[in-house]
């Protein structure tokens, strides 16, 4: 296919667990008018042979294989270069594309010149396909520019992020120094360029496994997350930030239990949040407040797991001087555990695996 509209990209290293079920739900998609460029990123295991009988099957399947394990940035920037589509439609290879995802991805980048990203919301499964619960996100585009600068909320666009190929290619591509947390910095200059957009709608099923990235990358993925993370808040500010204002602003974003971090944790956020802009109309604004306030509640339930339950209390005020309805983030994330935790009790005890 010379010219076809997408190019769906897949990077994939010892998967035969799950690679079958990956590239199955790609080819059951509606839309048709794509390549499937699927980088072998120097597997040991039987991928090979699985991506050989699927490529006699179908046509539009291009392998690529590394002779050697070069990362996941390299792969990607390989199958970026080989690709001939308009746009670049993600997939990984242990994840599950649902819904019309790729048609819908697709129109929307047809119909609206300006956006460069697109995702969508996901559920997530465990590594027998059992739902872990879900990830829903109602965000306007005017806000990521402000919350890349935290964290990654562009909803797994990791596995299911669609962008302009020619964009990508004049970003120079992922960073291949980063082993881990190769999208986040990504996406922090890729919406330099144009808005990114999250459809709303479940577009992929994230599976959850021990030989996830970022499970077996865990310190690697953090510490480039943060580094990606601090330089974006640091051109944000217009100033260096010390370690100690970059870790309460990181441990409150990632709800990793730190105590004594509050008062400077709320000082830089709401320096940062003095500086978006004064015309963005009332609703972004309050938007805005309610999900700071949600990521204090959130963080005072790592807190209270940790019996450092005054410290739970402040995190908990602050989200209150931040939005009145933050608390509510936290209540519904305890409440998703438990609908999780009763289903999984549930199967026990009908003997289901």
């Amino acid at each position: 296919m010379p010219h076809p509209k997408l190019t769906v990209l897949t990077v994939v290293r010892d998967g035969e667990r799950y690679l079958d079920e990956a590239i199955r739900s790609i080819l059951a998609q509606d839309f048709t008018d794509y390549e499937y460029v699927i980088v072998d990123d120097g597997s040991t295991d039987g991928t090979p042979q699985i991506l050989q009988l699927w490529a006699d099957r179908d046509p539009r399947i291009v392998i690529e294989r590394l002779p050697s394990k070069g990362g996941m940035a390299r792969a990607l920037n390989h199958g970026l270069a080989q690709a001939h589509g308009e746009y670049i439609g993600r997939q990984d290879a242990d994840d599950i594309c649902v819904g019309p995802r790729l048609r819908r991805q697709v129109e929307l980048l047809d119909r609206e010149p300006d956006v460069v990203l697109v995702s969508a919301n996901y559920t997530m499964i465990d590594h027998r396909g059992r739902w872990e619960g879900k990830r829903i996100v109602e965000n306007p585009s005017a806000l990521f520019p402000y919350l890349l600068n935290f964290c990654n909320p562009l909803l797994s666009a990791g596995g299911q992020g669609m962008f302009r190929r020619d964009v990508a290619r004049e970003l120079g591509g992922f960073r291949e120094d980063f082993e881990a947390s190769v999208d986040y910095e990504f996406w922090t200059r890729l919406v330099q360029r144009g808005r990114a957009v999250i459809l709303p709608f479940v577009g992929l099923k994230v599976r959850l496994h021990g030989r996830q990235t970022s499970v077996t990358l865990r310190d690697v993925q953090r510490r480039n997350y943060h580094a990606t993370s601090r330089r974006m808040l640091t051109a944000y500010l217009g100033r260096a930030l010390s370690d100690d204002e970059f870790g309460a602003v990181i441990s409150i974003w990632e709800h990793d239990g730190q105590t004594g971090v509050a008062a400077i944790g709320n000082r830089v956020l709401r320096e940062a949040y003095a500086r978006f802009p004064a015309r963005a109309d009332s609703a972004l604004r309050r938007r805005l407040r309610w999900i700071t306030a949600g990521q204090w509640a959130l963080s005072s339930i790592a807190l209270a797991r940790m019996y450092a339950f005054a410290e739970a209390a402040r995190h908990l005020g602050y989200s209150l001087t931040w939005h009145p309805a933050g608390p509510s983030v936290a209540a519904a994330f305890v409440a998703e555990r438990l609908l999780v935790r009763s289903r999984r009790a549930i199967n026990s005890a009908l003997g289901c695996p």
